[in-house]
């Protein structure tokens, strides 16, 4: 919420946009090892790390939490009320990365093979999918260009 807080601050000289918060697009949940890294989690659970490991991180699900299917199921859920509601509009999306690899998922349609190594969604990263054809085709993923500012020329670097 506070990156689009910022980004809606950033952006108020230039663009009206409707804002809706809503609550499917929640980071993934962990349950009792919500923060853990996994180092951390190795350390205070070797049993659970190993776990982790057999089932893979698209199957796991820690206690209490959420496996990455439960999240891909929220999200899918969403997009269905998204595409009845938004329907030739263009939406943006601010998110964390399990939602942002979610939708990866559920966008590659029926039958699409679930990631069994989750692909890095870098922090303030852009992912975007145009319509082809009524489909949704992922044309970007993870860019940070955004976020490198332009150079500027010195006396040694002449602009051109």
């Amino acid at each position: 919420m506070r990156t689009w807080q910022e980004m809606a601050r950033t952006a108020a000289d230039v663009v009206d946009v409707e804002t809706v918060v809503d609550e499917r697009l929640r980071d993934r949940e962990m349950g009792v090892y919500e923060l853990y890294t996994p180092a951390a989690l190795r350390a205070r659970s070797p049993e659970e790390a190993d776990r982790r490991e057999r089932v893979g991180e698209w199957h796991y699900r820690p206690p209490g939490g959420e496996a990455m299917t439960d999240v891909a199921v929220r999200v899918g859920q969403f997009l269905t009320d998204l595409d009845r509601a938004a329907q030739g509009r263009s939406v943006l999306i601010v998110a964390h990365d399990a939602i942002v690899i979610a939708f990866r998922h559920v966008l590659g349609g029926i039958g699409a093979v679930a990631p069994g190594r989750l692909p890095p969604v870098p922090n303030a990263s852009v992912s975007t999918w145009e319509n082809r054809g009524g489909r949704l085709a992922l044309t970007s993923w993870g860019d940070t260009r955004h976020l490198t500012r332009p150079t500027t020329p010195t006396k040694e670097t002449p602009h051109r």
